[in-house]
């Protein structure tokens, strides 16, 4: 009796080896587009968790937070509060309205930390020796970020407060948006004359990639950030690639964006809408303060938008964002948006009858 050897010839191998690729390469985009799925949702869910502070915060003290808080805190109450000091504060006051959402998001232990060892110490929203300054706070970052790589090691945010659908200069009282910049000029929901389910809140953007050679070189000084620009000058530029620039134009990489979490400057922690989700973020020579922050995001095809009511939208990059080549005036600016729904989104008061997309 005799026996023969069974197995897989090199061209059946072959064949199984190719068959099983064709299936790994269909399979990947879906567990691809799974995963990026889950991420969005847990991304929604993060600005819901803000959704609710945000109320919170109203039903305790009857206004939500400023888009900037000055630097002494006492029973949550704003110095300039108390004395009728109307000052600017100056950079190293200026605290964002992510810290005084902390205890309205169960962590008072990491609120009381921050007064205990960065207000009250003295220091700045962009001291690196203050563990809750550069702590990694997961909840405030979207998980489909990609860039880790921020300014100094300061903890980041993708959250950013609406500051309004009006792009002047950094110390200007305007106050189309739901966050003022100035602290005293704290907003309530009876300053949503739009109605609550018609003002966009709180909008992801993407971190900016830390270029510390900026810095001293200076960027984009043509652009005209101050005292009012039309935001056509922000998207001509987009993908901008020379020594200086980089690619400081494209959707989002702005290189200080996002990166200091509790430091209330327009670049780090609040967001103009005008531009459309997605278009190119721009300054002029101070990026962190003379600043069009952009809504932008992973997700393809649009960002998440917390609006006044609690509820979290899908914005698309294709919404109407009207005509960009209008300037608002920084004195006169007022009634109906220029910049189509997505600034009629974005004014508190503008009267506009907007259908959502």
């Amino acid at each position: 009796m005799s026996f023969r050897n069974r197995g897989f010839t090199l061209v059946e191998l072959l064949v199984v080896i190719a068959i099983i690729g064709v299936l790994i390469a269909l399979l990947l985009p879906a567990v691809q587009q799974a995963r990026e799925a889950a991420r969005r949702m847990q991304c929604t869910n993060q600005l819901k968790q803000l959704g609710l502070a945000l109320h919170n915060h109203h039903d305790t003290y009857e206004t939500f937070p400023g888009g900037t808080y000055q630097f002494q805190f006492k029973n949550h109450t704003i110095a300039g509060d108390a004395n009728s000091d109307a000052s600017w504060p100056g950079a190293a006051k200026q605290w964002s309205y992510l810290t005084v959402l902390m205890p309205f998001m169960e962590q008072q232990n990491l609120y009381d930390e921050f007064i205990t060892t960065a207000v009250n110490a003295g220091k700045t929203p962009w001291s690196t020796d203050v563990g809750v300054l550069t702590r990694p706070i997961p909840f405030i970052v979207c998980p489909s970020e990609t860039n880790t790589v921020t300014q100094s090691g300061l903890t980041p945010t993708s959250y950013r407060c609406n500051r309004g659908d009006q792009w002047i200069s950094w110390n200007r009282p305007e106050c189309r948006g739901p966050f003022c910049k100035q602290y005293l000029n704290r907003r309530g929901f009876r300053d949503l004359v739009d109605g609550s389910s018609n003002t966009m809140f709180v909008s992801e953007i993407r971190l900016g990639t830390w270029k510390s050679n900026l810095v001293s070189t200076g960027i984009a000084t043509n652009v005209g950030a101050s005292e009012g620009s039309p935001p056509s000058l922000c998207t001509a530029r987009r993908g901008a690639n020379n020594m200086l620039l980089g690619d400081y134009y494209n959707s989002g990489t702005a290189y200080t964006n996002g990166s200091r979490w509790a430091c209330g400057q327009t670049i780090y922690t609040q967001w103009i809408p005008i531009l459309a989700p997605n278009s190119p973020t721009c300054a002029n020579f101070d990026p962190e303060n003379l600043a069009l922050p952009t809504a932008s995001s992973y997700h393809p095809g649009g960002v998440n938008v917390l609006f006044g009511d609690g509820s979290v939208k899908f914005m698309p990059d294709t919404i109407d964002a009207g005509d960009p080549t209008q300037a608002p005036s920084s004195t006169t600016y007022s009634g109906p948006s220029y910049y189509g729904v997505w600034g009629a989104l974005g004014s508190t008061s503008g009267s506009e009858v907007v259908e959502l997309p």
